[in-house]
């Protein structure tokens, strides 16, 4: 699992290119005080109208831990019940919420629901773990930070434990 990246829960339906690896990366200092930067990242232009965050104001951001990849195998095989025979070579792990193919703009709950949308042509398919979670922050002027509501909800994701290995030869 790698860091979690972070964006601002009013871009959550954009299509995002830019996340931070801190929630405070978000706030750019302009004249007065500070803004959220725009969804692809960008400092507001001076000109163009933006509301300076107030001292203590809530800025809700979304996590994004990642599970790792996999790889999604659909079978040249007959369909069963109009149902593509598929395998992955990693299961989606427990704490995932979504699964994404690498590059597109869309994710799915589960493999089956990611299957189900494709084309079913036959071939191997890159696809990534995730989970987004939702985290309230209030803006710090005198640091110019976010600080969370919850510094508990942010610790690290526990690892997927491993399967056990079989004792002295029994298989399982």
């Amino acid at each position: 699992m790698s860091a979690p990246k972070w964006v601002p829960l009013d871009y959550a339906d954009e299509f995002v290119s830019h996340l931070t690896d801190q929630p405070s990366a978000w706030l750019a200092a302009v004249a007065g005080g500070h803004v959220l930067r725009t969804y692809d990242g960008e400092v507001p232009e001076a000109d163009a109208p933006h509301d300076l965050l107030a001292d203590g104001e809530l800025v809700l951001m979304q996590r994004l831990d990642r599970f790792g990849d996999a790889t999604l195998t659909i079978h040249d095989s007959i369909l069963v019940e109009d149902d593509p025979v598929f395998t992955v070579s990693r299961e989606m792990p427990a704490l995932a919420t979504e699964v994404w193919i690498v590059g597109e703009d869309w994710t799915a709950p589960s493999v089956a629901e990611l299957v189900d949308e494709l084309d079913h042509e036959p071939g191997e398919t890159s696809i990534r773990y995730l989970r987004w979670t939702e985290h309230r922050f209030r803006y710090r002027a005198e640091t110019g930070t976010l600080e969370p509501e919850d510094p508990a909800s942010l610790a690290p994701l526990p690892e997927e434990p491993a399967a056990p290995l079989p004792l002295f030869g029994d298989a399982p």
